[in-house]
């Protein structure tokens, strides 16, 4: 089945007032076809003028006869490429975009958090060492005195009271 593709550009995104996902479907879908074809036009020209003085001038009339062989069936791979240029667009690669950004938000996110983290303890032990300072040689007799034999005094030495 052939398919007017400019017309069909024309009504899909002119219906929506704007470019929408219908429209911008729309636009990769029948651009490709578009592009496709001319470019298989483009090729059996070439090749029919560039064999033309090895063939004697045949080339010409099996250039013309793959003009019209395509005219009359390449509707269908035109329209095929078209679709599937469409699903690799919007379907293969917006998938991978969108994991791609949700990773990236996650990633913001968790280093966010860490740096939160770190300042909020380079915050608060200046804070714990002030507001603790009378009870610092307590708590570090406690610490040797619940810490297991072998680390025993570690507290005392590290803290030098």
């Amino acid at each position: 089945m052939r398919q007017n593709h400019v017309y069909d550009m024309y009504n899909t995104c002119e219906a929506e007032g704007k470019l929408t996902m219908t429209c911008s479907r729309s636009i990769v879908k029948s651009g490709s076809s578009i592009g496709i074809n001319y470019l298989t036009g483009e090729f059996i020209a070439w090749a029919g003028y560039t064999l033309a003085p090895e063939a004697s001038g045949t080339s010409i009339g099996a250039a013309i006869g793959a003009t019209y062989a395509w005219g009359a069936d390449g509707g269908t791979a035109s329209n095929k490429f078209g679709d599937s240029a469409e699903y690799f667009v919007f379907d293969v690669v917006g998938n991978f975009m969108d994991v791609a950004i949700e990773t990236a938000k996650e990633v913001v996110v968790g280093l966010a958090m860490l740096l939160l983290g770190s300042l909020a303890q380079l915050i608060t032990y200046p804070i714990l060492r002030f507001v603790l300072r009378k009870r610092e040689d307590y708590l570090v007799d406690k610490l040797d005195t619940y810490a297991p034999k072998r680390i025993q005094g570690y507290a005392r030495k590290t803290y030098g009271k």
